[in-house]
């Protein structure tokens, strides 16, 4: 709600699909995650770690913090 950067494609956290969803993502990719202020995103890199996910990164300070560094 707070904003979005480029072209991200936008998932949601609490969606009882929210696995589902991450691990049709092609795995050999890198995702840059981000949430408002880190939290969520962070849990969400993990699920997508535990997925085998090798190249998923959670974007520090989120959404609030890079858009105060611009």
């Amino acid at each position: 709600a707070l904003g979005k950067i480029g072209e991200a494609v936008e998932m949601d956290f609490t969606s009882p699909d929210f696995k589902e969803k991450v691990a049709a993502l092609e795995k050999n990719k890198e995702y840059i995650v981000y949430c408002a202020a880190g939290g969520r995103s962070a849990k969400a890199v993990n699920i997508m770690k535990d997925l085998g996910f090798e190249k998923a990164y959670n974007l520090t300070g989120g959404y609030t913090g890079w858009s105060k560094a611009q």
